[in-house]
């Protein structure tokens, strides 16, 4: 919806498969985006897209971060140190 708005979009993931084949998609639907191959659990990775994107278009207007991790057990079960891996990934 925003590339269909005319934003320009970056798209981050660790999976550079996975980048390559949304560039594909969304430039067969004319909807071109930038693909940053990222690993958001790594500060300076992050701190890279960012950088990227500001060189690239001068500024961010909106982000969406819908990355995380999870732990597939019972919430009580989680030790501290796994609540702080999850909350900490984000």
């Amino acid at each position: 919806m925003f590339a269909e708005c005319g934003a320009h979009i970056v798209i981050a993931s660790y999976d550079a498969t996975v980048l390559a084949q949304a560039e594909t998609e969304l430039a067969g639907d004319g909807l071109p985006a930038t693909m940053v191959v990222t690993n958001v659990s790594d500060p300076k990775s992050s701190a890279s897209l960012v950088e990227q994107t500001l060189q690239k278009f001068g500024r961010i207007d909106t982000m969406v971060c819908n990355a995380g991790i999870d732990k597939i057990k019972a919430a009580e079960d989680y030790e501290s140190d796994e609540w702080d891996q999850i909350l900490m990934s984000m």
